[in-house]
């Protein structure tokens, strides 16, 4: 496959989809976002949160629990 077209929007690759599926594997809590510049997916952001039952339940009601956050970036060669 054309590296052009790697990580293309128009063509799904089966590598793009191995990125994604890795992205959202064994995630229990968080979000997954996925950059797109002129129809390339050029990052893939994966956001961890990390809930704590007795805090948020008693001292913290309402508030949001805090966020560990890390990027994956996909690197054209």
């Amino acid at each position: 496959m054309n590296d052009d077209n790697e990580f293309s929007t128009q063509t799904i690759s089966p590598t793009l989809i191995s990125q994604i599926v890795e992205a959202l594997r064994n995630k229990a809590w968080g979000s997954i976002e996925i950059y797109i510049e002129n129809h390339q997916v050029v990052q893939i952001t994966e956001r961890k949160i990390t809930k704590i039952r007795g805090a948020t339940q008693q001292n913290n009601v309402g508030k949001m629990p805090r966020i560990n956050r890390f990027q994956l970036k996909i690197q054209k060669y």
